[in-house]
């Protein structure tokens, strides 16, 4: 299979339309349904503009479509990726997608060199939006091409007895330009060459009938490339460009660590699983009421409904009025921490009061601002009461029982449409 096959019709590897016509022949006309307005829009284009605003502007609507497995590698893939479509690229990475990085040495361990999908997308926001990492590099452009090479059904271990998974080989032709303010040439910049195979597991899209995913992506050594750019070039590996912005979680060894540093990381920085492991099972956020004659009974949520509210703001999901995530800014600081008194807490346990002042500013992509900038900066600065205890799924880490809002106080700055608000307002947008 090669990448000119890209805008013909849906194709399938050889024998993949018998089997399917084994299971249910409605699944092809759905996949036809699907891939077919992709023949119309967006084939051949290989000039697509780099999305304005580092990410900024809409980052779900894709030329390309993923209809057949080279139109997700050749086509829909580069164009996600050049123009840094976070939405897009999330929605064609499988749920188990794992990333396989070269080895730094021989002998280092398998949980060193992969990472899951959360971590990918982590890596991928601080890459898409321009962030600087702990160097302050940062990516200013990337330009990516992927030429499919072959395409064979996979026998991986991991595979479900009920699925089918492709093998994919194909040549990637990647150039990442850094801002890099160490370059000791004077420009400031650092062109990041990737010139290598690359081995991928797809499957389809059970979220989206005739679509594809990404199951596995295993990186490969480059391969000589002489493209000369302004600044300082370097020839490199894809695993090793994301490497420079994979950072992990600080620890929370101690509540102060927790609520200072833990949590203000993985709000900022959108790590799910980190978010979800640092809440109790019993967790509960007991919001500000909406008005005064609200029943106490529906001023709390668990632990479930805070994942929902956290997963559509982290993974930038527009809510009902189109106001999706772009940034989130956070700091805490914390002060008097007492022996909790809380009813709830278990024989034997030891739960702590937190008395904490946040400092939150999250900024919303908002299409119906007035003013024209499609901006909208929620500021929150308030007191905060968390009930920590320690984590009984993991020795010397703490987590956090209780989160309990307060209302908030008058905070000022900001670009775009400014408005105070609380915690819970922020919740609400995404509940």
């Amino acid at each position: 299979m090669s990448g000119g096959g890209s805008c013909n019709a849906p194709h399938y590897p050889e024998g993949k339309i018998m089997r399917l016509r084994s299971r249910h022949v409605a699944s092809l006309f759905v996949a036809l349904a699907v891939a077919l307005p992709a023949l119309f829009t967006g084939c051949g284009d290989d000039n697509n503009p780099a999305d304005p605003g580092n990410g900024d502007g809409d980052t779900t609507t894709v030329s390309a479509g993923r209809g057949t497995i080279d139109s997700l590698l050749s086509q829909f893939f580069p164009e996600v990726y050049s123009n840094r479509k976070y939405d897009a690229y999330a929605k064609m990475l499988d749920s188990r997608y794992q990333f396989r990085k070269l080895a730094d040495f021989p002998g280092q361990f398998d949980n060193e060199r992969i990472w899951d999908r959360d971590e990918e997308l982590s890596i991928a926001r601080v890459m898409f939006d321009g962030t600087a990492n702990a160097n302050r590099q940062s990516v200013e452009s990337i330009t990516l091409n992927i030429n499919v090479g072959s395409t064979t059904p996979s026998d991986h271990a991991d595979e479900p007895g009920n699925e089918e998974w492709f093998d994919v080989v194909a040549i990637v032709d990647m150039t990442v330009v850094i801002s890099d303010p160490t370059q000791d040439d004077g420009t400031g910049i650092l062109n990041l060459l990737v010139d290598s195979n690359q081995n991928f597991v797809v499957t389809e899209d059970a979220d989206s009938p005739g679509d594809w995913v990404v199951v596995r992506q295993e990186d490969r050594s480059s391969i000589e490339k002489s493209v000369p750019g302004d600044g300082a070039t370097e020839e490199t590996s894809w695993g090793a460009i994301k490497d420079l912005f994979r950072v992990a979680a600080s620890g929370r060894n101690t509540i102060d660590e927790l609520i200072e540093e833990h949590f203000p990381e993985v709000y900022e920085r959108r790590l799910y699983a980190d978010y979800a492991n640092m809440l109790d099972p019993r967790y509960t956020f007991q919001k500000l009421p909406d008005d005064p004659d609200q029943p106490v009974s529906e001023l709390f949520w668990d632990k479930s409904e805070e994942l929902q509210i956290t997963e559509r703001m982290f993974d930038g999901v527009p809510n009902l009025s189109g106001q999706r995530v772009k940034s989130i800014s956070l700091n805490i600081q914390n002060g008097d921490i007492s022996p909790s008194l809380d009813t709830d807490q278990g024989p034997g346990e030891e739960w702590f009061d937190v008395r904490s002042i946040i400092d939150l500013t999250v900024v919303l992509h908002e299409p119906s601002q007035s003013d024209g900038t499609g901006i909208l900066n929620l500021l929150i600065d308030s007191e905060q009461k968390f009930i920590v205890t320690a984590d009984p799924d993991s020795p010397n880490d703490w987590v956090i029982v209780k989160q309990e809002d307060q209302q908030s106080i008058g905070k000022a700055g900001g670009s775009g449409a400014t408005e105070e608000a609380s915690w819970s307002d922020v919740k609400g947008l995404f509940r």
